[in-house]
């Protein structure tokens, strides 16, 4: 079989096979177009599938990435942290390399370091979840032909759930550190403890949508609207806030969620980071008087909501409405009571029977 591709003047690319006498001509405007015919007839004849990898070998991971973050990434709502994961994998050597060269050995070396540096299983697989999904996507929608070298990588085993009490002593030498940062610390640290709301749910409270009986949260880590009952104490603290904290004009609590500080907007790492200037300024403290304090994170705050909570609620049900824990397995890890407790409410509970002839 005899085949080649021809110009025959501006813009004229003639494709010629011929086979045992029969011939095939077509002509094409670009020579990209004549070649794809050509590869793709030839593959159909011999019964031998063409698979031209030069727009895979002429692709870097570092272009794969830099495309997903411009489209794909900004229509999500964790758009700034999966951003700066896909950044993170810019900067490994192998992200000049083409993406058919990245392999799973390379994924492999690069957890195994991770798991050396002593970072927590989540730091390590959430950048991995990130990058088999750029992988994905390239595969699926942008039609490359390559394979994702995420695949059958296994992620390092999480942690245990956190097991989170707080007393009353913790509660205070708490609240007083935060008093020592921005005005606005103390209040979201005090509104997730009374409500079990996330860090991402209190930067995104709005006066309006805040009544004495509920605060409603248009958009939460699981992607559905919901109304978070209030306590009485919740709906005091509530009150206060609205006296002290100073009037805002665009109708936020704390400031617009999706702004960069720069630009007056509240973001997370302005709570993650002065919470860990408050704890370690608690910490100190308490080392001062030789005293040990459990460490505390502000995602611990949740745990400890949820688990004062609990026995306001009839059952894990109705809590996680309260919470909004999607099931009952999540649920579960941040309902921490301590042996005691649990054993007050079973010892209350079967009190109550023996006294109504039940037992």
């Amino acid at each position: 079989m005899a085949q080649g591709i021809y110009k025959r003047g501006e813009g004229q690319w003639l494709v010629r096979i011929r086979q045992r006498g029969k011939n095939i001509n077509q002509t094409f405007e670009s020579y990209e177009d004549a070649k794809d015919f050509r590869d793709l007839t030839v593959g159909h004849i011999t019964g031998k599938t063409y698979v031209d990898r030069s727009k895979e070998q002429c692709t870097t991971l570092a272009q794969l990435l830099l495309r997903y973050e411009k489209e794909v990434s900004p229509s999500k709502k964790g758009a700034v942290a999966e951003i700066n994961r896909l950044r993170a994998w810019a900067r490994e050597p192998f992200a000049s390399w083409s993406i058919v060269a990245v392999t799973a050995a390379e994924i492999v070396e690069w957890r195994d370091r991770r798991v050396k540096q002593g970072k927590a299983p989540t730091t390590i697989s959430n950048p991995m979840n990130t990058l088999s999904a750029v992988y994905k996507k390239a595969i699926s929608e942008w039609r490359y032909r390559l394979d994702n070298p995420c695949s059958g990588v296994s992620r390092p085993k999480g942690r245990p759930p956190r097991d989170v009490r707080m007393n009353a002593d913790l509660e205070a030498r708490l609240i007083a550190a935060c008093r020592e940062g921005p005005p606005w610390l103390i209040w979201t640290v005090r509104i997730a403890i009374a409500t079990a709301m996330r860090a991402s749910e209190i930067r995104r409270l709005k006066w309006k949508d805040i009544t004495s009986w509920s605060a409603h949260l248009e958009t939460t880590k699981n992607d559905t609207a919901r109304d978070v009952p209030l306590t009485e104490d919740a709906e005091a603290l509530i009150e206060d806030m609205r006296r002290c904290l100073p009037h805002r004009l665009d109708g936020w609590v704390f400031g617009p969620p999706d702004l960069p500080a720069i630009d007056g907007g509240f973001t997370r790492s302005m709570v993650v980071n002065h919470f860990i200037n408050a704890e370690k300024l608690m910490q100190k403290r308490a080392s001062e008087e030789s005293v040990t304090l459990p460490h505390v994170t502000f995602h611990d705050l949740r745990h400890v909501a949820t688990t004062r909570l609990a026995p306001l609620h009839r059952d894990g049900l109705h809590l996680a409405k309260t919470t909004g824990h999607k099931t009952l397995g999540m649920l579960v890890r941040y309902f921490n009571p301590s042996g005691e407790e649990q054993a007050k409410e079973i010892r209350s509970v079967a009190k109550d029977r023996r006294e109504r002839g039940l037992m």
